[in-house]
């Protein structure tokens, strides 16, 4: 992946994040000195690929008809503070490898993934940055799939909380000037 200008414009470690296509989960406790654990908010796959964009449909490999895995979750400190939030889409039902894993409530995909020796590589598809909410400031995100061998792709999409994980550059003076 190349950087884009907008992710040129964000502070070393967000583009480090960004640009990684290891496990984010990972990265992000050693940015933040801290395990992290999953809440799921909602898990659907009652849906037909027609709920979903048409691009990460194709992604997906999904016709109109086919069924989806819909789920969202978020990425936590013990104390309960949101470091991210997922949409994770894959086909229903997903590649028998690794359907308990995408299906888990209890534990995040990635480790999960490395943590059963599943063997994945990631390909980011986009990057930069989005609203965290209508009051906060931008957030960084990053976009991609999850290919396996003979197994329908999945797609995630990361939003970074941009008091975690920062979007905007402090300069030596410390001062911060908004990109």
């Amino acid at each position: 992946m190349t950087a884009t200008t907008a992710d040129a414009c964000l502070p070393a470690v967000t583009r480090m994040l960004l640009a990684s296509d290891g496990s984010t989960t990972y990265l992000l406790e050693a940015m933040l000195g801290t395990r992290l654990s999953v809440v799921v908010d909602e898990q659907r796959h009652n849906l037909t690929a027609t709920a979903i964009a048409p691009a990460i449909a194709r992604l997906v490999g999904l016709n109109a008809d086919d069924a989806v895995l819909l789920r969202t979750s978020r990425l936590v400190t013990d104390d309960g503070a949101t470091i991210s939030r997922n949409l994770v889409t894959a086909r229903w039902p997903p590649d028998p490898a690794i359907a308990e894993i995408i299906t888990d409530r209890t534990a995040p995909i990635g480790p999960a993934l490395r943590h059963a020796g599943i063997t994945q590589a990631r390909r980011i598809l986009r990057s930069g940055t989005a609203r965290w909410s209508q009051t906060e400031a931008p957030a960084a995100f990053k976009e991609y799939v999850i290919n396996r061998p003979a197994a329908s792709p999945v797609h995630i999409r990361e939003t970074f909380n941009p008091h975690f994980v920062p979007t905007v550059k402090v300069l030596a003076s410390g001062t911060g000037e908004q990109r």
